[in-house]
């Protein structure tokens, strides 16, 4: 077939999307498509009478009156926003009113040889771009080519397309962590794009302890000039423009920044507190200091008006010298139980001067004439809603609740609704300096729920399932995947629209199931579980899928337990158990059966993708017999044999870290695993 593409704008998304249509299509047919940018849809332009038609951005100069696009051989696909089809009334117009992050996938055959994509915004172009491509049997597994199936010499499917849907949340977003190379970046920003994901968070000014946990890895310690992660910085913001996503920048950092001392990350420093800006710092124990030598956990004095206003003016100023920033995360220091105990401020509640100071930024900003949206956090000392205070102009702000003292064993709200999780916490008090959080799911959403209390306005939640242990030592990913998914259908129950998740940027070891999950089930709540962790394994281990999950199942169930999760205290209570070793004695089964499978798999007969995806595999499951030997021990109440498998799997990565950087944060990995063998080994004697 002769294709010609028509994008309706030249913008640099619509740009984007009609390249990336073009790509994939010459890898799926061998055919090259002739491109054609026009202003509005012509119904009457045919596609082989444009053979020297050019590039121009113009209307067709025929007649628009009918409908076919093409004759014999050729066809014709459309694409732009819903704007671009108004004349035609192919599309339902976006509401004037409607928000920017509001999306949808909009594909619609018009005859038998012609297609339009659209969308009500242009990064919703791109996201039915992905759409169409899945339809014509694309997949995108994971990161990296190794992870796109692209089907050859397929039929280029054209005609009975009628499809409209739009997401379960508005808010679908990534949050940068971990370690990480440009390349990473580049890598998720254009993975989430295909997975309909549409905000990413850039933490902090210039991102720079995630580029420096990589690039100075092999050092140990933070060398990279930081003039080098500004310029990383600005090409991901540029990935991220590219593609239409909504920018989401700094968080904590703003309570040093403001006195002249970069936010670059958790790191003590020699530096001293800049003269003359002392007073600013918050007073506790009668001193003003950084607080355990780290800045970025440094709180200020906020009743202290000079420092008051110099935060709010410096906030402010980077909010009009960064108009590319569509929502500005304005969040206090990264520290807890740091708060200023000098009398004015103890008079208070943080929360109660964190909405002051949110608004005094406010009315800076609308004084600047900026649109950006603000991003407040409830989080820590900030669980706790204001007493007195109340947002003065609620359409600049949106509410992050961000759970992190939370369990992950089960989805936040697997044992009540939100109003019986209220009902039966008794309230935690503010104890300034004190205080203790909450460590259940009812506790957390008591206080998300007395925020809500004072403020109705946007809000998703800010969450870590792919940090720390729960991502990790269950080796199939299944469980925390379920506990996930779970937790984005009751999103809407718990009255948010959307989540950005902090994680680490290459979640895809052994297998990519959880970022498929997240992303399906975000822009889809009711997507089923088995349903879509059944599809993914059926596409990633093609012919094998069924086989390969169903071991894969299995072993998740008979490995996880709760012990692994408990306290150091706990630990020697639990064990032994006879039962949890009878179990890991059938999952050693079950990973030996699963490995002599897939060493019995001739790699030549198998894709690209699916020799991939059982190399992973296999990595997973020899990290998967270090950790069955520790658990062994373990359960028969040998403690200090965990300790030492924690040891073995942290050697295991480094030993594979070329192999599996691709797909798995080996640095943090590492990083997290050694201090749960040092925690492990305090437990053991005890």
């Amino acid at each position: 077939m002769n294709l010609t593409v028509f994008p309706l704008s030249s913008s640099p998304v619509i740009t984007f999307a009609a390249e990336e249509l073009c790509k994939y299509i010459k890898q799926i047919t061998g055919v090259t498509p002739k491109v054609i940018y026009r202003s509005a849809y012509c119904p009457a332009e045919k596609a082989e009478d444009k053979e020297s038609a050019g590039t121009g951005t113009g209307p067709c100069t025929g007649p628009c009156t009918g409908h076919g696009t093409g004759t014999g051989n050729s066809g014709s696909i459309w694409l732009g926003p819903a704007a671009s089809f108004a004349e035609a009334g192919v599309f339902p117009q976006p509401d004037a009113a409607a928000h920017p992050l509001d999306d949808a996938v909009m594909i619609k055959s018009a005859g038998q040889s012609s297609l339009l994509i659209s969308g009500p915004n242009e990064r919703s172009v791109l996201f039915s771009v992905y759409a169409y491509l899945e339809s014509l049997g694309c997949r995108f597994l994971r990161i990296g080519e190794d992870g796109e199936v692209v089907p050859k010499s397929v039929p280029l499917k054209l005609d009975g397309y009628h499809i409209e849907e739009y997401p379960s949340y508005r808010y679908r977003g990534i949050c940068i962590e971990g370690a990480v190379s440009i390349e990473h970046v580049r890598q998720i920003i254009d993975y989430m794009t295909k997975k309909r994901f549409n905000t990413y968070f850039l933490q902090f000014m210039n991102a720079y302890i995630f580029w420096s946990r990589w690039y100075d890895r092999k050092v140990g310690k933070p060398e990279m000039p930081i003039e080098v992660a500004e310029e990383y910085t600005r090409e991901a913001v540029a990935e991220v423009q590219k593609r239409g996503l909504a920018l989401q920048m700094v968080g904590h950092g703003w309570t040093c920044e403001c006195l002249g001392v970069r936010g670059l990350g958790w790191h003590p420093t020699s530096e001293p507190v800049p003269k003359g800006k002392e007073a600013w710092l918050a007073e506790l124990n009668g001193r003003r200091e950084w607080f355990h030598g780290i800045p970025i956990n440094t709180e200020l004095c906020l009743s202290n008006s000079e420092a008051f206003n110099g935060l709010a003016a410096y906030i402010a100023d980077y909010a009009a010298r960064h108009p590319e920033v569509d929502l500005l995360h304005i969040w206090m220091s990264d520290g807890a139980n740091n708060r200023c105990e000098c009398p004015a401020c103890a008079a208070k509640l943080p929360a109660d001067q964190y909405v002051e100071l949110l608004n005094a930024v406010d009315e800076r900003l609308t004084a600047l004439g900026s649109p950006v949206k603000l991003v407040f956090l409830a989080y820590c000392d900030l669980l706790w809603a204001p007493e007195k205070a109340r947002f003065r102009n609620p359409e600049r702000f949106v509410l992050m609740f961000a759970p992190i003292s939370r369990t992950y064993r089960r989805s936040l709200l697997a044992d009540h609704s939100p109003e019986e999780a209220e009902a039966q916490v008794e309230p935690l008090p503010y104890r300034r300096n004190r205080n203790t959080f909450p460590k259940t799911a009812a506790g957390n959403i008591y206080f998300l729920r007395q925020w809500q209390k004072i403020f109705s306005g946007d809000s998703f939640i800010f969450d870590y399932h792919l940090l720390w242990k729960h991502s990790i030592l269950e080796p199939t990913g299944l469980f925390n995947t379920g506990v996930l998914h779970k937790d984005i259908q009751d999103i809407v129950r718990l009255g948010l629209n959307g989540m950005v998740n902090c994680q680490v940027q290459r979640y895809f070891f052994p297998t990519g199931v959880t970022m498929e999950v997240s992303g399906k089930t975000l822009w889809n709540k009711d997507a089923d579980f088995a349903h879509l962790v059944a599809d993914y394994f059926k596409d990633a281990f093609h012919p094998h899928g069924d086989y390969i999950y169903e071991r894969v199942k299995r072993i998740s169930r008979l490995m996880d337990a709760e012990v692994l999760f408990m306290p150091e205290s706990a630990i020697a209570s639990a064990v032994p158990d006879e039962d949890y070793q009878n179990r890991l004695a059938e999952a050693a089964t079950e990973r030996d059966a699963l490995l002599r499978f897939l060493d019995a798999l001739p790699p030549a007969e198998l894709s690209p993708v699916t020799r991939a995806s059982c190399q992973y595999l296999r990595h997973g499951m020899q990290l998967a017999t270090i950790f069955l030997q520790g658990m062994q021990g373990l359960a028969a109440g040998d403690i200090q044999k965990m300790a030492e498998a924690y040891r073995e799997a942290a050697a295991y990565l480094l030993a594979h870290e070329e192999e599996l950087n691709p797909v798995c944060d080996v640095q943090m990995w590492h990083q997290y695993i050694t201090a749960y063998a040092a925690n492990m080994s305090r437990a053991a004697r005890r």
